[in-house]
């Protein structure tokens, strides 16, 4: 007995990104993915550079709820 098979499958296309219904989400949303972090990129630079270009730096404090009195010497600071 011969093994039934199906139709030939056909080899992958780059047309199938887009037009093939399997693969056009994952395409458009990889391509907003990649947007989404060079948009976020450009803007952590921006950032940056702006607050260089006034003189500040970027600092990140969190408040200590343990009602102790912290003190950091300028050296522990982040």
């Amino acid at each position: 007995m011969t093994p039934i098979s199906g139709p030939p499958k056909a080899s992958f296309q780059l047309s199938m990104l887009i037009y093939d219904t399997r693969f056009r989400s994952y395409t458009f949303q990889f391509i907003a993915l990649i947007l989404l972090m060079l948009l976020i990129g450009y803007l952590g630079a921006n950032l940056m550079r702006n607050l260089s270009d006034q003189g500040q730096e970027y600092l990140v404090r969190f408040p200590d709820f343990s009602g102790k009195l912290r003190h950091q010497s300028a050296a522990h600071r982040i």
